[in-house]
């Protein structure tokens, strides 16, 4: 809910060209509790910097007006300035935001002015108004006076509120508007946010809400109903304590009934001072599910790595989670951490922009294990090797089956060529990927994505370990096999495969998923692959032998 309030110009109005000629709205808040950013009528609680979201050409000063101060932006439509601050703001208990406003050029029809909250580096909270006027009325005669605005701080009006960026580590406000004229400058005056002041003697909340003793995570006031995740085999909840806001100011109490297990709730009863007013908070316990069993121990050889506790893992500069909560576990009990979950997120990535370049050019695979206790078989993982010029590769992982649920599936897929010049793109030939290989050498980004295409892999808890990169010339025990020969490839159904001098000892076929779909011991120097009824695709056979092994791409038409 938006309140818009118009405040009418005095006799004097026109009487400072350029300049706001009344003083700015006294606030109306004064009672309410407030968190200032910029008013002569509060204490700021941080300092902005005018430098740090002015676009070019555009520019922002502080100007007196009418003995005030206040901010005046000039700017050329579009998003005219935001504003960083010097620290993040604990917005938890507010409820509303205010700014004035005064338009010194003319407007439009449909005029609408924006407000996005932030926190710095992360997620945006965007809120529009409805505009100063109807969204699709003319907006003449409204310019020339001060006109204020408070918005609710809430999801309806600011999407993502909660979970995009915390309320309370806010540090970042943008303006920005359409169908505003550029002949003049916009001033802005009274930025804070506020909540309706509170009778003490009718207070009925609590200042802290604690689980042993630590305070419960996202606790806030307002903030009645919490759910709170235990481990596995949890059978006993925490003890659940609260400080009534107005402990020391008469006489509040607080009846705690604990919870009785795990599922279970506890409540907490506040009776304000005045013995009437009460408020009930609820804390609802879960038992997460038990964690998968411990990954397959990778094969020792020459690799580039990232996630692993056999192999010396490479340093990720930063991962970027999407939404959702990444998690690093230590699955086999060895005191590494060679996992990782993402629940509730539609994706994560290893980001190398941040540091130095990711350089596989050596390797010609990539393997992972990935494990969830419900895949569906419209589940997609997009993967996406990012260059450091911003083209791209993609591979999507699709035909789950639901009967490996419960099991870690290994996935090997074909790296693409790693030259610019190549259109060899390997398995990570998506239609939407770029004509051309990216350079392995110079890798930016490595993306996961888990909510694309339909697929709900990301609404559950999805586990992978064991990701490298392997194979190509990283491996001696590969490169000795240099007299490997398979014929024909594509084929309809039979593969034939020889060496000469060696006799092959083991073949390992797997399809796309990492399944084994056929295993020999030849123990000759020539074998045939029958691949009569494997369906259309690409398989990987590992062929081994004495003196080592090599993973070949297998076509079936």
């Amino acid at each position: 809910m938006k309140k818009i309030t118009f405040l009418l110009l005095s006799a004097l109005s026109f009487t400072m060209l350029g300049q706001p000629s009344s003083t700015p709205p006294v606030p109306s808040e004064a009672d309410a509790d407030v968190v200032s950013v910029f008013s002569d009528a509060y204490t700021s609680t941080a300092t902005l910097s005018l430098a740090s979201f002015t676009p070019a050409g555009n520019t922002a000063n502080i100007v007196s007006a009418a003995g005030n101060d206040v901010y005046e932006f000039t700017f050329s439509g579009g998003e005219f300035h935001g504003f960083d601050l010097s620290n993040a703001l604990d917005l938890s208990s507010m409820e509303n935001i205010h700014y004035d406003i005064w338009i010194e050029g003319t407007t439009q029809a449909g005029a609408v002015f924006n407000t996005t909250l932030s926190q710095h580096g992360g997620g945006h909270l965007t809120g529009q108004t409805a505009g100063y006027v109807d969204t699709n009325a003319i907006t003449t005669g409204q310019e020339g006076m001060w006109l204020s605005f408070d918005i609710v701080l809430d999801e309806t009006e600011f999407a993502g509120l909660t979970s995009v960026a915390p309320r309370d580590i806010i540090s970042q406000i943008v303006f920005t508007s359409t169908n505003l004229s550029d002949t003049g400058p916009i001033y802005v005056d009274n930025i804070y946010f506020w909540k309706e002041a509170v009778d003490p003697n009718a207070d009925a909340t609590l200042s802290d809400l604690t689980l042993d003793g630590t305070t419960i995570n996202g606790f806030a006031p307002g903030v009645l109903t919490y759910n709170v995740e235990l481990p596995n085999g949890t059978t006993t909840a925490p003890t659940v304590a609260g400080v009534a806001t107005q402990a020391g100011n008469g006489s509040s109490n607080i009846a705690v009934t604990q919870a009785s297990g795990v599922p279970g709730s506890a409540t907490l009863e506040v009776t304000a001072p005045n013995g009437t007013d009460t408020q009930t908070y609820t804390v609802n316990f879960t038992e997460l599910p038990a964690l998968p069993p411990a990954a397959p121990t990778p094969p020792t050889q020459p690799a580039v790595s990232i996630i692993s506790d056999v192999y010396s893992n490479v340093p990720v500069p930063q991962i970027d989670v999407f939404g959702g909560t990444l998690t690093n576990y230590d699955l086999n009990s060895d005191g590494n951490e060679e996992a990782r979950s993402l629940i509730n997120g539609s994706g994560f990535q290893f980001n190398f922009f941040a540091g130095s370049f990711l350089d596989v050019s050596g390797a010609g695979l990539l393997h992972m294990d990935i494990y969830n206790d419900d895949f569906q078989a419209s589940d997609v993982l997009t993967i996406r090797l990012i260059g450091s010029d911003n083209r791209q590769n993609i591979h999507r992982i699709t035909n789950f089956d639901p009967a490996d649920n419960g099991t870690w599936i290994s996935v090997d897929l074909q790296l693409p060529d790693g030259d610019p010049a190549s259109t060899d793109l390997g398995d990570f030939d998506e239609s939407d990927s770029d004509a051309n290989s990216i350079d392995l050498s110079s890798i930016g980004l490595i993306q996961f994505n888990t909510l694309e295409n339909g697929s709900t892999l990301g609404n559950r808890e999805f586990f992978f370990s064991n990701f490298y990169f392997y194979g190509g010339t990283l491996s001696t025990p590969e490169n000795a096999l240099t007299e490997l020969k398979v014929s024909p490839n594509p084929s309809n159904n039979v593969w034939n495969i020889n060496i000469s001098n060696q006799q092959i000892t083991s073949v390992q076929v797997f399809d796309i998923l990492g399944k084994n779909v056929l295993s020999l011991e030849p123990n000759a120097s020539e074998v045939d692959i029958d691949g009569t009824n494997f369906n259309k695709g690409i398989y990987m056979a590992k062929v081994a032998t004495q003196n080592g092994s090599q993973t070949i791409k297998l076509i079936k038409n």
